[in-house]
């Protein structure tokens, strides 16, 4: 009666604790593949950020210090020199 007693407590607990263990290791494997994809996705935004930082920084430069009418007596300059910056990054061409 005694073995039946200890077995009713035992192999519940055993069963639990084995399905507990093989869910814990699906649940850390699954962690890290998924850590190793937001890293990439956060290298990718960080590119993203940076060119955009870097090329609007490059355009307040174009622009600094210069009247609405000197960009449209040079209209045709300051167009070819975004356009280089569109064909070197084409990322930031305005597809349409």
């Amino acid at each position: 009666m005694h073995w039946l007693l200890a077995a009713s407590i035992v192999l519940p607990v055993a069963l639990f604790m084995t399905g507990a263990v093989i869910s814990y290791v699906r649940i850390r494997r699954s962690a890290r593949s998924s850590g190793t994809q937001f890293g990439t996705v956060y290298e990718h935004a960080l590119k993203v950020f940076e060119t955009i930082d870097l090329s609007a920084r490059y355009v307040d430069e174009l622009f600094l210090n210069v009247s609405d009418e000197q960009i449209r007596a040079f209209e045709i300059d300051y167009n070819a020199q975004l356009r280089t910056i569109t064909d070197q990054l084409p990322q930031l061409a305005i597809s349409g």
